[in-house]
Formats: structure tokens, C-alpha cells, sequence
């Protein structure tokens, strides 16, 4: 990141050239402070310098972030043919027991966790690709706050993997 930057400062005064750049500021004013003092605050100082126009984009709403995890999730489960729907009716579908049957009420309130569209990506990738190795031998609903552990906080989803005993029935 330091880099980066560093290009851009020595070729920003060239005619004819723009960047357009796209980051966290608060992730870069971390990544780079170190190099331009002693306190975060001199990274952010150091972004004014090379930033003229920022654009500061809106946080995405809650409710756009459980839309769209509902939309991932339904086509994942369309591409591995795995219904969605009410056992009760036809018994041909998946049992409770794996996870199909009432899975969005079991999901609910996962949006809280998931702060940007990027993070949400990451779930669901991982939420597919561990799918396939778990099908049918796992709830799906506990598959998909598994890797949101995984995600978010590393630390207790180790543990939980670490000390299984504590937390699986025989």
C-alpha cells in the first residue's frame, strides 16, 4: 500500500494523468502511518495530500445485504438441486434434520454480522464450496454461522474446531 501511494505522489503532477482510486481509508491510514509519523492520524494526513476529489461511498443497508444473501444462498441451493421448501407436503424433499426445512427463520439475523457486499461474497463462497464436501450430512443453516465464525472472528471458530468435544453430542 505504501507503495502504492508512493507511485502515485511521484506521478500525480504528470499532465494527462488521473487515478481513480478505491480503498478503505481507514485501512490504508493504518497500513501507512507508520511511514509518514508516529499516529494513525498522520496516515489520514498523508491520504489528504494525495486525494484531491474524495467520494465517499454510502454503507450498504442491512436490507440489501440479507437480500442479497438470500439470493446467493437460492441459487447456490438451485445449482446443487437442493429444495428449500416445506417438508410436510411432499417427502421426497430434504428433512429438517439437514437443514432445508425452515433454514431462512434459522438464518435470520445473519445480515448483523456482515458489514460489506464483499464480506457477504466471501461467506457464500465458502458456504459453497464447504457445501459440497457436507452435503446431506450437515444442518445448513448451522454450515453457513459456522463460516461466518470463520470469517469474522477466526479466533472462536478455532476454538470451537479445537475443543469439537465441548460442543458436539455423541
Amino acid at each position: 500500500i505504501y507503495n502504492i501511494f508512493r507511485f502515485i505522489k511521484l506521478t500525480a503532477s504528470f499532465k494527462n494523468i488521473t487515478y481513480i482510486l478505491s480503498f478503505d481509508k481507514d485501512m490504508v491510514a493504518k497500513a501507512i502511518f507508520s511511514n509518514y509519523g508516529v499516529t494513525v492520524e498522520d496516515g489520514y494526513r498523508y491520504i489528504e495530500k494525495i486525494v484531491n476529489i474524495p467520494l465517499m461511498l454510502p454503507k450498504v443497508p442491512k436490507y440489501k445485504i440479507l437480500e442479497s444473501c438470500k439470493n446467493g444462498l437460492e441459487q447456490i441451493f438451485q445449482i446443487k438441486k437442493i429444495e428449500l421448501q416445506d417438508t410436510s407436503e411432499k417427502k421426497d424433499f430434504h428433512t429438517y434434520e439437514n437443514g432445508t426445512n425452515r433454514f431462512y427463520f434459522e438464518i435470520s439475523g445473519i445480515e448483523k454480522y456482515i458489514n460489506t457486499p464483499r464480506e457477504l461474497v466471501r461467506l457464500l463462497n465458502t458456504f459453497s464450496v464447504d457445501l459440497i464436501a457436507l452435503e446431506n450430512e450437515i444442518n445448513y443453516a448451522d454450515l453457513l454461522w459456522l463460516e461466518l465464525l470463520k470469517i469474522k472472528y477466526p479466533e472462536v471458530y478455532n476454538f470451537i474446531k479445537s475443543h469439537r468435544e465441548v460442543f458436539v453430542l455423541n
